[in-house]
């Protein structure tokens, strides 16, 4: 992947809003992850659903507590079914990577982090935690079916 397109795709991460079912979503600690477009390769809406189900049979199966959510650009114009994911950091990176996302959201008291998973694995340029701001402030209520 060319740092170019590698960079922008990190910018884009930077900027995304998420919406939920629920209005009380800021507590304590957690991730946001989906199994949607892994290494940032864009699949089918079937084979990311597929993906998702898998990632939701593998949080249960690792007794960890999540709910539905959508993340996407400011317009929802694109979109991926994610999950909030109950969990401390080091476990949030090992689903990224597992899941070969490019990069998960870690949230802790508001905070918004962009954490690299994948991303720095095909890249000659190296990205760093980066701390985006507060995760309230990027929330929308609505369906998250």
């Amino acid at each position: 992947m060319n740092v170019n397109l590698t960079s922008d795709l990190w910018r884009l991460y930077e900027e995304s809003v998420f919406k939920f079912n629920d209005i009380n979503v800021t507590d304590g600690e957690f991730c946001v992850i989906t199994g949607c477009n892994p290494l940032g390769k864009l699949l089918t809406a079937s084979k990311n659903y597929c993906l998702n189900r898998e990632l939701a049979h593998d949080l249960r199966q690792l007794n960890l507590s999540f709910s539905p959510l959508i993340a996407g650009n400011k317009t929802f114009s694109h979109v991926e079914n994610s999950f909030k994911v109950s969990c401390d950091k080091a476990q949030a990176v090992a689903l990224g990577r597992k899941w070969r996302q490019n990069a998960i959201y870690w949230i802790k008291d508001d905070l918004l982090y962009l954490l690299p998973c994948c991303i720095n694995d095909h890249t000659e340029h190296k990205f760093l935690e980066t701390f985006i701001g507060s995760f309230q402030k990027r929330i929308t209520l609505g369906s998250c079916d």
